[in-house]
């Protein structure tokens, strides 16, 4: 899961278009938004079956949803990776998030492991506007200590993930 993807590279290419130059193929393709897992999947020879998803300000608990979907359903493992980086400074006006680069994984495992669980509830205002970085760390020191519990509001949604 990734928010923003590679924009570092989709900004460059859009100055590039400002400027009337020729766009690299290449860069046009390792900037969309599954590039890097197909990246991974050729140079791990990989051929397992693999999502992306970039749902907005939301990316982090979705992709934890989705995540936890299939290991409920489908398949007894799955890796779940969440990185992104830092916007470029011509976004600042609109995206905040986040504040430093970070990749995250976590292997959910059916069988083996610690029981997590992962609440949604709808909230009339949001209170609590963390940064994902935090939020994953707080998770991420949440499942070292086996305890512990982590909420994050999204306009209007509350996400919780906590250790049973």
């Amino acid at each position: 899961a990734t928010r923003h993807g590679d924009l570092h590279r989709t900004e460059k290419l859009l100055r590039e278009l400002v400027r009337g130059e020729v766009l690299s193929p290449t860069q046009f393709a390792l900037s969309v938004n599954n590039a890097v897992l197909g990246q991974y999947s050729m140079a791990a020879d990989n051929r397992q079956a693999m999502t992306t998803l970039s749902a907005g300000e939301q990316t982090y608990p979705l992709g934890w949803l989705e995540a936890v979907s299939q290991v409920q359903s489908e398949t007894r493992q799955v890796l779940l990776v969440y990185a992104d980086e830092v916007p470029p400074a011509v976004y600042s006006g609109q995206v905040h998030s986040p504040v430093r680069s970070f990749a995250h994984a976590v292997l959910l495992d059916r069988k083996n492991g610690q029981k997590l669980i992962l609440d949604r509830l709808v909230e009339k205002e949001s209170q609590l506007q963390e940064d994902v970085w935090l939020v994953a760390n707080g998770v991420q020191q949440m499942l070292d200590s086996c305890s512990g519990k982590v909420v994050k509001d999204y306009n209007g949604v509350r996400w919780s993930w906590h250790v049973a």
